[in-house]
This record gives C-alpha cells, sequence and structure tokens, in this order.
C-alpha cells in the first residue's frame, strides 16, 4: 500500500536547514496497522504528511496503491488523496462556521453530494453523534470534536487512514474510543499509519516503526 524509497527532506529557511527525514526506506502492507513512535521532533508528522500527498520530499520517490504521488500532477494528486486518503489531527480542523454535518461533509467528492450526506448521518450515528449533527464545534466537547473528524476521514471510504497524534488532546476514555475506532476501520481492510505518543495503541497495531532524528531506527543497529 506504501512504499516510500530513500525518502530524505529538507526545511530551507532564514535560520538555515533543518532535516525532517533522512533516506527513509519504509513499506507498509496493504491491510496493515503500523503505529510510528518517537521524540519530539524526530520527523513523525513530517513522514505521516510526505505519505499523504501533503509535503512534497526534498529527495526520493512515495508511492501510494503503486501511485508515484510526487510524479502526478496537481489535480490528480488532489483527486487521488480525496478518494483514497482519510486524515486525522490531532487539532480537529473543524470550520467553527458550519454544523457538525457539514463538517463531515467538507470532503464530499463532486457528484455524490447526496449520497455523502446519507453516509455523513451513518456514520456520525456510528460514533455516537446523530444528536448533535446541527451543533457547532465550538458546543461540543474534545471528545467529540474528534468523532467528527472521524466522520470526515471516513466519509469518502478511504482505503488508508493517516492519524496524526488523534489522542493528543482526549481523556483516556476518548483516547480508547477513538483507537477502536481505528481498530474497526483496520478490521475492515483499511490501512491505517497511526503517529502517536499513547503507548496503549500498540496493542492495536502489527508492527511499531522508530524514528530518530528523521531515520528510522532498525533494533539492534548502531545509528
Amino acid at each position: 500500500m506504501i512504499e516510500l524509497e530513500s525518502v530524505s527532506k529538507v526545511y530551507r529557511g532564514q535560520d538555515g536547514e533543518v532535516r525532517a527525514l533522512h533516506n527513509v526506506k519504509l513499506s507498509v502492507d496493504r491491510g496493515e496497522f503500523v503505529v510510528v513512535r518517537g521524540p519530539s521532533g524526530s520527523g513523525k508528522s513530517t513522514l505521516l504528511l510526505t505519505i499523504g500527498g501533503l509535503v512534497r520530499p526534498t529527495h526520493g520517490k512515495v508511492f501510494v496503491d503503486r501511485k508515484n504521488l510526487y510524479a502526478m500532477s496537481g489535480g490528480d494528486l488532489a483527486k487521488f488523496r480525496a478518494e483514497k486518503v482519510g486524515f486525522v489531527f490531532q487539532m480537529f480542523h473543524l470550520l467553527p462556521y458550519l454544523n457538525v454535518l457539514q463538517n463531515v461533509l467538507v470532503p464530499t467528492l463532486p457528484g455524490v453530494r447526496q449520497t455523502g450526506r446519507g453516509r455523513a448521518r451513518e456514520l456520525l450515528e456510528k460514533l455516537q453523534m446523530s444528536d448533535r449533527l446541527h451543533h457547532r464545534p465550538s458546543q461540543l466537547s474534545t471528545g467529540e470534536r474528534q468523532r467528527v473528524a472521524i466522520a470526515r476521514a471516513l466519509l469518502n471510504q478511504p482505503s488508508l487512514i493517516l492519524a496524526d497524534e488523534p489522542t493528543g488532546n482526549l481523556d483516556p476514555d476518548n483516547t480508547a474510543h477513538v483507537l477502536g475506532y481505528l481498530s474497526d476501520f483496520h478490521k475492515e481492510g483499511g490501512t491505517v499509519v497511526l503517529v502517536t505518543h499513547e503507548k496503549s495503541a500498540e496493542e492495536f497495531a502489527q508492527r511499531v516503526v522508530l524514528l530518530d532524528a528523521g531515520g528510522l531506527v532498525v533494533p539492534g543497529e548502531n545509528r
């Protein structure tokens, strides 16, 4: 499902260069649940955004579902993301002026608005949010906002979920719920790459990948 070939990412600014990823080689099988761990600043978020077609690597190639992401045109890449990838972030990124149902419908693909509305309602019911359809994000708890974000990520029936610290702002009960939703998606055949500091997430994963200073840490190997 995912293949990274010697991927490096360097950010250049007024204070010089910051190496976020260094020569990362990673394969993730279709239907696999992978947890990415590492200290702050180790490149975890950059790795996830690079896989998701949102951050172009400085060097290397990124393949998702056999597509060379950064060889695609901007329009084709945006369409591919909308159809294949669901994103869940720590800060939710809900639009404050839209209600719950409208927020979930934001990524609706062209031509499927009506069927998307039905699916959005089904997802929100599954996530126990059917009584909050017309509430704005400011009227929701932190855990409820994350559930809305998960419903939005699942709307277009993606084959891949990329989640960046989705439980970072949640209490233990809501953390367990979010991990359970990601696990359900995985059990239905979806691929999950989860960046997290949450140790309990490892019980849902088939593999844990460690990042340090932008590079993968191989057990038993000196770096």
